[in-house]
């Protein structure tokens, strides 16, 4: 129990602390000690906290003490009632007790607040514990949902009345008045007050007075009385913070408080520091849409050069005296590190930039188009953030670029012109990647400070040099010609003594400058300028000569980002092949053979964007090149010379200038021999010939045998054996991946629609010949993973790696750069080696076969083809296909299968079979997979990504997890994109759905429908707010669908009722507890008057009485308002929780809540970040060069 002693013996924080495990006799035994107003106050936050935290069943016994809320709670031995009989309490009776404590809570807390705090307002011994208070009930009705509306509004206006001077009060009621609203009664009565002045003057004052005490303090006992003044200075801070977040603008420029604070932010003491520096960001983060209250409350004080020098003093010094100049500091990294081993300095300076952002974000641009004065000096000091070492800080200014740049006025002002050469030569140190900041003591210093893991750096990094190169592109397109001089001159320096990593920066600065050239409108004189700068670059490129690997694969992009502009010189462009070409080739001694292949493969890729982006301008040289390429192949690997046939159906298939006939012969003299090529492997059509393919038994003899002798006649027989299998799956992997290749650029290239070909008349006579191989490859991998007939085999243990998850599929899922499989030499034969490489065969001749038959529905003939039998065939032992497998053949396969056919009734029919084993197989395998995790009590992360440092450290657990959340989230983003809304303005014209032919589908189709909203219903209770959020979203669009329809009131009224509630007593999903409410509620609203299951299933299932039920519809039949019937859902489901839905934590304010609770972190990865889960290049995907 808490000890009984008056409140200003006791430590607030400790208060603040034992506050999460207090019980009810703790504060009981803490009000009935016979003190004062102070601690019967906390004694009360103390009682509701924990009545609010123990089991419902304990506490039955209190309603009937609780019916009449003005039956005098605050008495003494009530309170120790309280005490004794809370073990008793009921569920049943929670509705109406808590209901009781909040109006009594109210009542009481309203009484010390009006009558007890006012008096209190003269600066007094009593003052600290009166700002306790206010900041307490400030949170309490301001940033929680402590009070139900009434109360809380009715709160509201008092206590903004009492923070209010009284002269302010008379202006507002007057203001009601004119505009003849109804005068606030509240105020009227705050009027009554002893103390004019407001609690926001109030504490202004007590803020001055507590600093000039600190700073005064000597003498015997002064260390503790300067200890004491600043404790309550910060005190003071941090009510006027709360504050600024909502006081009528008018109250804050009355005072001098903004002033104020900018010189405390220099102020010895560093917590003081920090309280205005909180302040402060609450100010500049807040919007002021009237251009009068900003100039009069944040222009005039801060856009001044006195202020702009603070701002510069305290950000460059946060440990130092003014004294100590920064250049200083830089010259030492130990006070740099000694900065960053310093917690508060370090947190003052990532606040200083906040503030710096915010005043850029919120307070600079207006609707009138006015720039403040002064503006190149904020400008100077937001540059000063953008240099800074931390990742943290750095990344935040970036936005705020962005942000200016969007505006016309501000980004054509000469202040920001004038600036825009700094800002391109700050770009360059932006584009960081993780192991350079690990290489910096000083940058990792402050990122191990900032960040949890190296996962978080690389996120970090990422998202920075993205938005580094949105910036870019902006600051191009105002000023082209410096931005490419810079990059050319940078690029000139490097090739002087090239650096891989350095050349790598500029060829990410060169594509976001290049990008824009195009687009750009400029005077004739202008182009020309540019146009010789770009050719002058190109030539230097050119010309550049290097064997080395590293630097060939940083050179050869830039030809593909300056191509387009240099390629009208046709000496240019046959020189550029001519050495693009030579690079085709690429052979040095010394350089090992891995890194000889990556050069080539980045030379044919090179060829094949040049097709794509200049084929017109290649056609001339088309029959040169094809005779080349017929003459090398026979000497180039695979991989190589699919690239090859790609460039020259590049130029085929994009140019313009060849008519349809004639394009059309050389597409097929490309792409036939691909596909005959691909008809002649012997492709098995069951897991045995799979088996077979893989070698596996003569893999597993010669295990045995090399044991004895490794260089024995038989072992030699069977390496023969094994090398002749793999060169056979080499052929496979190649022929699928050549025909997808080629699929993949010329019918998802977005160029496609520029070449004028219709690319359905060229690929159509081919499906048929595409597809059965295809169909067979799908069935033999699929029955591969039948674990019965493996399990027959029995083979040693270590041969089931075949079947686990390959090294670059780990890779991938772990959001990791994949490991290669290094190739087999000529008579090499280690097993685990050999066990690894058909893995990774396993897992891409897998992924390339759904990529490729992903493509395939974009081609209207391929429904006619698609029989029930080559259905069952492509989803083959369906309940052995891996999670991983699954979330892949969703992704690259099924989803555009069905979109494709979302329009298109006799396809939809098609497709029944193949929906029907997805909902079923999927569906199931989520719910049995996530009731497992939720069971074994293994629940080991949330939704965002993997964050371990390395492969080892993660346990086959967490990757298992891991795997399920990739599933689940992709299965929701498909079922969300089926049920995808159209824009809500755009409703009345097109209907409700995107898909309107393809939901009408699923829901009319009984075998569809069933299993389909079991599986929304589902993901909604999974432990993936992601996608509870998706799918509650589809839920709620479609409920008055399908409430037309009688056939669905089982699953409206007892499976989604029922899975909502489930889902809000999960603590997991607390983030959407208000999408949960508005379901349950809209779902009450719509069935109603159609059906009573939804009550049957609250009597039923929660115990709830029914005229209770009855008088709850009675008071939602009555209330128009939505909002209004979501706060009477909330009252209604107290009786379920057990515990107020409103006591989630704070409310939503401006989409993110109050400014200090935000993460700096959270808040700049916020942006669009394209997901690492999207399967992109198969070479990528397992970590291979192009």
């Amino acid at each position: 129990m808490l000890p009984s002693v008056h409140f200003n013996q006791l430590n607030f924080k400790y208060l603040e602390t034992i506050k999460q495990n207090a019980t009810i006799a703790d504060a009981v035994n803490l009000y009935t000690s016979g003190l004062d107003q102070y601690t019967q106050f906390y004694a009360l936050n103390l009682l509701e906290h924990s009545i609010k935290s123990v089991q419902k069943s304990e506490l039955d016994i209190l309603v009937d003490l609780l019916k009449f809320p003005a039956e005098k709670l605050v008495q003494n031995k009530l309170m120790s009632v309280l005490s004794t009989s809370a073990l008793m309490m009921g569920m049943e009776e929670w509705l109406k007790l808590d209901e009781c404590l909040r109006l009594v809570f109210a009542e009481v807390k309203f009484e010390i607040l009006f009558y007890q705090i006012t008096d209190f307002l003269p600066l007094t011994q009593k003052s600290e514990q009166c700002l306790i208070l206010l900041k307490t009930l400030c949170e309490d009705i301001y940033f929680y949902e402590t009070y139900s509306p009434v109360p809380r509004k009715q709160l509201k206006s008092y206590f903004s009345g009492l923070v209010l001077s009284s002269e302010l009060l008379v202006e507002q009621i007057e203001k009601q008045k004119n505009i003849g609203g109804e005068v606030d009664i509240f105020w009227i009565r705050c009027l009554e007050r002893r103390d004019g002045r407001g609690w926001l003057k109030a504490t202004e004052e007590w803020v001055d007075y507590s600093i000039s005490d600190m700073e005064h303090a000597n003498g015997v006992g002064g260390i503790e009385r300067g200890q004491n003044a600043e404790r309550g200075a910060v005190l003071g801070l941090e009510f006027l913070a709360l504050i600024f977040d909502w006081v009528i603008p008018r109250a804050i420029y009355t005072t001098s408080v903004l002033t104020r604070l900018l010189t405390l932010i220099s102020s010895p003491s560093e917590l003081i520091r920090l309280g205005a520096c909180d302040c402060l960001l609450v100010l500049y983060s807040r919007n002021f849409p009237a251009i009068a209250d900003r100039k009069v409350i944040i222009w005039s004080a801060t856009f001044t050069p006195a202020a702009f020098d603070t701002f510069q003093q305290a950000f460059l010094n946060p440990t130092l005296p003014p004294s100590i100049s920064h250049s200083s500091l830089e010259s030492s990294s130990m006070s740099t590190l000694n900065l960053i081993s310093n917690a508060r300095p370090y947190e003052i300076q990532k606040r200083l930039a906040q503030i710096i952002c915010a005043i850029g974000e919120t307070q600079i641009p207006t609707k009138e188009e006015l720039l403040p004065r002064n503006f190149r000096n904020y400008l100077d000091l937001l540059n000063l953030v953008s240099n800074h070492p931390s990742l943290v800080i750095s990344g935040s200014s970036i936005s705020v670029w962005i942000e200016l740049l969007k505006l016309d006025y501000i980004k054509r002002s000469p202040e920001l012109i004038s600036f825009m050469p700094n800002l391109v030569s700050f770009i360059p140190s932006r584009l960081i990647k993780p192991e350079q900041v690990s290489n910096d003591p000083v940058k990792s210093s402050y990122a191990d400070v900032d960040f949890d893991s190296n996962f978080e750096v690389e996120k970090y990094c990422l998202v920075q040099r993205q938005k580094s190169v949105i910036l870019l592109g902006m600051i191009t397109r105002l000023i082209p010609l410096e931005s490419f001089e810079f990059i050319a001159n940078r690029i000139c320096g490097q090739l002087q003594n090239p650096n891989a990593e350095e050349l790598a920066i500029s060829g990410i600065l060169l594509e976001a400058i290049a990008g824009q050239l195009n687009d750009l409108k400029l005077a004739d004189e202008q182009k020309g300028v540019l146009f010789n700068e770009v050719l002058t670059l190109f030539k230097i490129l050119l010309e550049f000569k290097s064997q080395d690997p590293a630097i060939l694969k940083q050179i050869l992009p830039m030809y593909v980002m300056l191509i387009e502009q240099v390629s009208r010189d046709n000496i240019i462009l046959r020189q550029t092949l001519e050495k693009v070409w030579s690079l085709v080739l690429y052979h040095q001694d010394g350089v090992p053979y891995p890194e000889i292949r990556n050069v080539r493969a980045k030379a044919a890729t090179t060829l094949v964007k040049f097709g794509v982006k200049i084929p017109d301008l290649l056609i001339p040289f088309y029959d040169g090149f094809a005779t080349r390429i017929a003459e090398a192949i026979p000497s180039l690997s695979w991989g190589l010379r699919n690239h090859l046939y790609e460039f020259l159906l590049s130029i085929v298939y994009f140019s313009t200038t060849p008519d349809v006939d004639v394009k059309k012969r050389l597409f097929l003299g490309i792409v036939v021999p691909l596909v005959e090529e691909w008809n002649e492997c012997a492709m098995p059509d069951s897991a045995e010939g799979m088996r077979n393919l893989l070698g596996i038994m003569e893999l597993n003899q010669y295990a045995i045998n090399a044991a004895q002798d490794p260089t024995s006649p038989t072992c030699q027989l069977l390496v023969a054996q094994i090398t002749e299998k793999d060169a056979i799956r080499g052929k496979i992997h190649s022929c699928i991946q050549a025909i997808w290749s080629c699929m993949r650029l010329t019918i998802t290239n977005k160029r496609k629609k520029q070449s004028g070909t219709d690319y359905q008349i060229f690929w159509q006579p081919l499906l048929e010949l595409i597809m059965p191989n295809l169909v067979k490859c799908i069935r033999a991998i699929h029955g591969t993973w039948h674990l019965p007939s493996w399990n027959l085999l029995n083979l040693p243990p270590k041969f089931n790696d075949i079947l686990n998850i390959s090294i670059g599929e780990r890779a991938y899922v772990l959001g990791r750069q994949g490991t290669i499989v290094e190739d087999l030499e000529p008579g090499e034969m280690a097993v685990d080696k050999q066990i690894r490489s058909l893995s990774s065969w396993l897992a891409h001749i897998r992924e390339q076969s759904y990529q490729t038959l992903g493509l395939l529905p974009y081609l209207p003939y391929y429904y006619t083809l698609l029989t029930p039998s080559l259905i069952s065939s492509i989803f083959h032992e369906a309940e052995y296909i891996d999670n991983r497998h699954w979330k892949s053949m969703i992704q690259s396969f099924v989803k555009p299968m069905v979109l494709c056919a979302a329009d298109n009734s006799d396809r939809l029919q098609v497709l029944q079979g193949c929906l029907q084993s997805l909902f079923l197989f999927v569906g199931n395998k989520l719910e049995t997979e996530w009731s497992k995790i939720v069971e074994s009590g293994n629940f080991n992360m949330g939704d965002e990504m993997m964050e371990e440092t390395a492969d080892e450290q993660v346990s086959d657990e967490i990757l298992a997890e891991r795997i399920l959340r990739d599933l689940t989230d992709t299965y929701s983003e498909f079922l969300s994109v089926i049920f995808a809304f159209e824009p809500k303005n755009m409703q009345q014209e097109k209907g409700l759905f995107k898909n309107p032919k393809l939901v009408q589908f699923l829901l009319s189709t009984s075998t569809l429908s069933q299993p389909l909203l079991r599986n929304l219903c589902s993901l909604v209770t999974f432990k993936h707010t992601t996608s509870s959020r998706r799918i509650l979203a589809v839920l709620s669009g479609i409920l008055p669908v399908l409430t037309e329809n009688p056939e669905f009131y089982n699953v409206i009224g007892y499976d989604m009722v029922m899975c909502a509630l489930r889902t809000l007593n999960d603590g997991y999903q607390k983030e959407i507890y208000t999408e949960l409410i508005s379901l349950v509620c809209d779902i009450y609203v719509f069935m109603g008057s159609k059906s009573a299951i939804v009550r049957e299933t609250f009597k039923r299932e929660m115990g709830m009485d029914e005229m209770f039920l009855k008088e709850f519809e009675r008071q939602l039949s009555q209330t128009t308002q939505q909002k209004e019937k979501q706060m009477l859902f909330r009252q209604f489901l107290k009786n379920i929780m057990g515990v107020s839905v409103s006591e989630i934590g704070k409310l939503g304010k401006d989409n993110g809540g109050f400014v200090l609770n935000k993460s700096e972190k959270l808040v700049f990865l916020s942006s669009d970040v394209k997901s690492g889960n999207d399967v992109g290049d198969l070479g990528t995907l397992f970590g291979e060069e192009e």
